[in-house]
C-alpha cells in the first residue's frame, strides 16, 4: 500500500491561504514548490471551514472570491468585474483584482480573445491618458514586481512611460511630472484610464503641438 507523502502544518496553512487568494492549484504548486498533486490532496482534504478560516484572513478579494471567479467564468472583463464588486462594497485596487482574475482565467483554461477597438483622438492639447500596468521582473536575481505608468498623447499617440516600485499619490505626482518634462508641455485634461470618470483638469496648461 502506497503511504501519503507527508506535509507541514505550515506548508498546508499556505496551501489554503493561496487557495483562499484564487490561486489554482497549478500556480499554488509552482509558488510553494511542491507538486500540484500534492496540492490536490491537500485542498481535498481541507474542510468548508478551513478554506473559509483562510479566507477571512486574507485579502480583501477574499470575500468576493466566489464571485470574481463566476464573473470570470461567464467572461467578463476585469474592468467590469471591478464595478460589480464595488457596487457591493469592495474597496480594494484594480490591481489585485487584475491578478487574479489573470489566476482564475489560466486555472481554467481560458484565453482573452481580442477585440476590435476604435481608435480614440482628439484635437492637439485637448487630452493625455494615464494608467498603471504591473510587471514582474529580475532585479538582482529576485522576482520584484514594478509598476509601469504609462502616459499617451491623445493626438498625437506619442507615449511616455516609467517604471516605479508602487502606485503611491506622490509617486504618481512624479510620474505625471516626468511625462510633461518629456512631452515638454501638457494638455487640457489628464484621463486617469483605469477609473471611470477620473479626470484631472490642468489649470494652466502648456501648449502641445503648436495650439
Amino acid at each position: 500500500m502506497k503511504t501519503k507523502q507527508p506535509i507541514s502544518e505550515f506548508l498546508k496553512k499556505e496551501i489554503l491561504r493561496l487557495a483562499a487568494h484564487g490561486y489554482g492549484s497549478r500556480n499554488i504548486a509552482i509558488r510553494v514548490d511542491i507538486g500540484r498533486s500534492l496540492v490536490r490532496r491537500v485542498l481535498a482534504e481541507s474542510s468548508p471551514e478551513a478554506l473559509k478560516v483562510g479566507i477571512s484572513s486574507g485579502s480583501k478579494l477574499a470575500q468576493f472570491q466566489q464571485v470574481i471567479t463566476e464573473k470570470v467564468l461567464l467572461g467578463l472583463t476585469t474592468t467590469r468585474i471591478l464595478r460589480d464588486i464595488r457596487d457591493i462594497g469592495y474597496s480594494g485596487s484594480r490591481t489585485i483584482l487584475g491578478e487574479l482574475v489573470a489566476n482564475i482565467r489560466v486555472d481554467n483554461g481560458i484565453t482573452r480573445k481580442p477585440t476590435a477597438k476604435r481608435r480614440f483622438e482628439t484635437d492637439p492639447g485637448q487630452e493625455m491618458q494615464l494608467d498603471w500596468s504591473p510587471y514582474h521582473v529580475q532585479i538582482n536575481g529576485k522576482r520584484v514586481k514594478i509598476h509601469v505608468l504609462g502616459v499617451i498623447s491623445c493626438y498625437s499617440r506619442k507615449l511616455f512611460f516609467a517604471a516605479f516600485r508602487n502606485e503611491r499619490q506622490a509617486t504618481l505626482l512624479e510620474g505625471i511630472s516626468m511625462a510633461f518634462e518629456y512631452f515638454e508641455g501638457c494638455a487640457l485634461r489628464l484621463v486617469v484610464d483605469y477609473v471611470t470618470g477620473n479626470i484631472i483638469d490642468i489649470m494652466c496648461p502648456v501648449s502641445l503641438c503648436g495650439c
